[in-house]
């Protein structure tokens, strides 16, 4: 039960710092293209701040009105690796994928209709031959309305080919998950005006060499490359690239979409060491019309 709420509270907090998105959310997957005029990064930042003054007013007057925000959710999350020495021989995979619909109102309420599917293959292979293989997966639908998060999930572990299910149905109060999230100050702080820089910075911890990150703006638009690319020397390197791209809403300075993308290679090899890695991320938070969220039946659910 505690794996499941903890997956609960990685989602929330994931939307929690990325609440927007875009429509064209079919492959997150796939690399993202700059638009606009590449730029350096006091550009960026004179960008959004003449952006909060010219539609301040106009935007407060727009806060006033909203109630509630829905956004559709694509996320994926994919890592592979593999190491081997004198000792022993490793390999893991994990995937983790979310789709669904998301309603934050400006007042906290939160309300979801949300599929997790959770994948993790682990192999481990010793100088002695003994061997080991875990695989562990996770199915879960998270529905929240009316105060209550409900949690439906199937759990299987296996382990050397001695395999186990379990299905958890659990229900709580959303106050009681301990999230800990500010909505309103998600809206007004993080996706509005100035805040579009603080986001960027927040997703990519940019490194002090500027000249790897790439700065792009349009009418709408402002997008940010970090080059992954690193030679550590003799035979260790790693190659790849992530990207943000955050879109205005029109003739606003709130946040209207944000997407990323993700792909990082690495290699390490020396005389009795190897060892590969990828990592690929992808989300886009896609802003939707409302939609209504109906509680399942309760028969079978306990309290968390």
């Amino acid at each position: 039960m505690k794996k499941i709420i903890s997956f609960v509270l990685v989602i929330l907090c994931m939307v929690s710092l990325v609440a927007c998105g875009d429509k064209d959310s079919a492959n997150v997957f796939k690399k993202l293209s700059p638009t606009g005029e590449r730029v350096d990064v006091s550009s960026v930042e004179s960008f959004v701040e003449n952006r909060e003054n010219t539609y301040l007013e106009s935007d407060i007057e727009k806060f006033k009105n909203t109630s509630t925000q829905w956004f559709e959710v694509n996320v994926k999350y994919l890592q592979k690796s593999e190491s081997e020495n004198q000792s022993r021989v490793s390999k893991n995979k994990s995937l983790l994928e979310v789709k669904g619909v998301i309603g934050i109102s400006l007042n906290g309420d939160l309300e979801m209709d949300v599929e997790i599917v959770y994948e993790e293959e682990i192999f481990r292979k010793y100088s002695d031959e003994k061997e080991t293989e875990n695989e562990n997966k996770l199915n879960a639908r998270i529905i929240a309305c009316d105060g209550y998060v409900y949690i439906d999930a199937k759990v299987t572990e296996s382990e050397n080919g001695e395999r186990a299910t379990e299905k958890i149905k659990v229900m709580s109060p959303v106050g009681e998950l301990g999230l800990g999230i500010d909505f309103d100050e998600i809206t007004t702080d993080v996706l509005y005006g100035e805040g579009v820089y603080d986001l960027l910075e927040i997703l990519i911890d940019v490194d002090d060499d500027m000249d790897k990150v790439d700065y792009y703006l349009d009418a709408e638009k402002v997008f940010m490359e970090l080059d992954m690319d690193e030679d550590y020397g003799d035979d260790e390197y790693q190659k790849g690239v992530i990207q943000f791209e955050v879109k205005y809403a029109n003739q606003s300075a709130f946040v209207e979409a944000v997407r990323c993308y993700g792909d990082v290679k690495y290699h390490g090899e020396s005389l009795n060491y190897f060892s590969e890695s990828e990592l690929k991320i992808g989300f886009s938070i896609a802003q939707c019309e409302a939609k209504t969220i109906t509680a399942p039946d309760t028969k079978g659910y306990e309290q968390a």
